[in-house]
């Protein structure tokens, strides 16, 4: 039977050794100043395309997180899906990744809020990413900010992964 490591080392790289992946990062999310600015949307128009399916699944040697939603800087969930460093490298903008454990259907009921323009036609969306979102996906969920960024296993910052190894053990659970 093949170890995780001995397929890491078949393969021939670690997804925690990637290049974009910044371990060690210690300053909190919570009052980083990202917030949803002009030049931030422009930077989210050109990673639609970007973001891994929903649901998809990477074999282990190649993931660095295994099931994490990730939001963007409105609170906005965006996709839920296995998440590599090369996926990561194609993403502009701010986004935070939470675990399945923080993002379960109990949590994320008291974490959720209102959309504030749900149901109106005529008002441009909050997320740039709601009309990106695929037919069959017609809920929109956006959770609280403060809930968000204190929850956050890591954050992708225009391609690079900020984490440390607290902050993963501390919010995956």
């Amino acid at each position: 039977m093949t170890t995780i490591d001995e397929k890491k080392q078949m393969h021939g790289h670690d997804p925690w050794k990637a290049k974009n992946v910044k371990l060690g990062f210690t300053e909190p999310f919570l009052n980083d100043g990202y917030t949803l600015t002009p030049e931030m949307m422009e930077k989210y128009k050109s990673s639609p395309r970007a973001m891994p399916p929903w649901g998809r699944i990477l074999p282990s040697h190649s993931r660095l997180f295994k099931n994490v939603t990730i939001f963007d800087v409105t609170g906005f969930r965006v996709t839920w899906a296995d998440i590599s460093p090369a996926d990561a490298e194609k993403m502009c903008g701010v986004y935070y990744l939470l675990s399945e454990h923080k993002v379960d259907r109990d949590k994320l009921k008291v974490a959720e809020k209102e959309h504030p323009q749900k149901g109106t036609d005529t008002s441009p969306p909050v997320s740039p990413f709601e009309k990106f979102l695929s037919e069959w996906e017609s809920s929109y969920v956006y959770i609280d900010i403060e809930y968000m960024k204190r929850n956050a296993i890591a954050r992708i910052v225009d391609g690079e992964i900020q984490t440390s190894r607290e902050r993963f053990l501390r919010n995956y659970q």
